[in-house]
């Protein structure tokens, strides 16, 4: 039985501790921050994964989702930088030491890494590899994927996060970096879904028939968006989208442009055509067009009709809105409180138009604008709450 204080203590820090930069987003009194790596923690819900292979550790703000599930989880975190290394370990060390004993950081090369291991197999190889200016090259290579999949377990699972075009402009299609990633990683394994986030998707994959669930579950203490997020986490697994090569386009199977400069210039280059759609859409419902695209951030009416109409259409576009407000609940939080009224009033219907939508964007999106401590708005996690114990998401703790 696991001593409920030994581990609050191990997961949450009683001194204050706040890092954002670009490679990590780190505070003291929660695990999940509304970033990308929070999906990590799915390797905690897939099965009793007791060892786990973390390939970019930046300054380990993905180390604590993948302890949150099971105190006996035993991490190695692998990093070329040896400042990320060195900045991490002190970290864990000084704000979370019962942890730090349970990571072992390694300076070393990811590929480097991968062609010398000669150890037990990994239960689960979570990678974090882009950098600010692109991925490495070796990310896009055949090799790195048969390294990857010789140091698994046979019923072990890989989550890749990608970074490219938010989700309303179609990121697997045209040539994009994460269209070249899904074909790299369809090609190596049977089974592969999708967790979107924004402009990340993070991508799992496993090779067995069946994801397994966990044997054992932990009571642990959690503290309130947290034990939120660790209750949807099995619903956004369960409504994650099933990709196959056959549908990626593998006719022009090359490496596209990867640097932040030109994934930006084919974002901005698509969004014409975004605005068109939702300029039809809203003549289509009897409402007056934009100009652009941040006015249906703060116009609930038009964002709300829009939305429908468009998932009606089952329109790739209608994940326009939750990433829309997830991404200004940072910049320009004033003013969004209708979301989460949205959300709360119209979740029912919401989840009968469409369910992967509404768990894996639509409210995934509320969570992580609740958990994110600079967006401000922790004071919704009780509605919260209240309505994912009326859509029955809870998950047994």
């Amino acid at each position: 039985m696991i001593n409920n204080k030994s581990v609050k203590e191990e997961l949450y820090s009683e001194n204050q501790l706040h890092i954002h930069t670009i490679d990590s987003l780190i505070t003291h009194d929660r695990v999940f921050v509304g970033n990308q790596t929070d999906d990590f923690a799915v390797a905690k819900v897939l099965q009793n994964s007791q060892r786990i292979l973390l390939l970019g550790v930046g300054y380990g703000g993905a180390l604590r989702p993948l302890l949150i599930g099971n105190s006996s989880v035993e991490i190695t975190a692998v990093d070329l930088n040896p400042r990320s290394i060195k900045i991490s370990t002190l970290i864990f060390d000084e704000y979370f030491p019962a942890l730090s004993r349970k990571i072992n950081f390694i300076h070393k090369d990811a590929l480097e890494y991968l062609k010398e291991f000669r150890d037990t197999p990994f239960d689960a190889i979570c990678i974090d590899l882009y950098r600010k200016s692109d991925y490495p090259k070796f990310v896009l290579t055949c090799e790195f994927w048969e390294l990857i999949i010789n140091n698994l377990t046979p019923k072990g699972a890989v989550l890749f996060n990608s970074w490219g075009l938010p989700q309303q402009l179609r990121p697997l299609e045209g040539g994009t970096i994460q269209q070249r990633v899904a074909q790299l990683i369809c090609k190596h394994f049977k089974n592969v879904r999708v967790l979107p986030h924004r402009r990340n998707i993070t991508f799992l994959a496993y090779q067995h028939h069946k994801l397994e669930e966990p044997k054992q579950k932990f009571g642990y203490p959690l503290r309130n968006i947290d034990k939120i997020i660790f209750q949807i986490l099995p619903h956004r697994l369960k409504y994650a989208l099933e990709i196959k090569l056959e549908k990626l386009d593998d006719k022009h199977f090359r490496i596209p442009n990867n640097t932040t400069e030109e994934i930006d210039r084919e974002m901005y280059s698509r969004w014409s055509h975004l605005i068109n759609v939702c300029n039809f859409s809203l003549h289509e419902c009897g409402l007056s067009s934009i100009n652009e695209i941040s006015e249906l951030a703060y116009d609930p009416l038009k964002a709300r009709i829009l939305t429908e109409y468009l998932l009606v259409k089952e329109s790739d576009e209608s994940s326009l809105i939750p990433v829309l407000i997830g991404a200004y609940a940072f910049e320009k939080p004033k003013g969004l409180e209708w979301y989460l009224q949205w959300m709360t009033e119209d979740a029912e219907k919401l989840m009968k138009l469409n369910a992967e939508w509404f768990i894996n964007t639509a409210l995934w999106q509320l969570l992580a604008m609740t958990a994110n401590p600079y967006a401000h708005f922790e004071h919704w996690a009780d509605d919260i709450q209240q309505l994912v114990t009326k859509l029955n998401l809870t998950n047994p703790m």
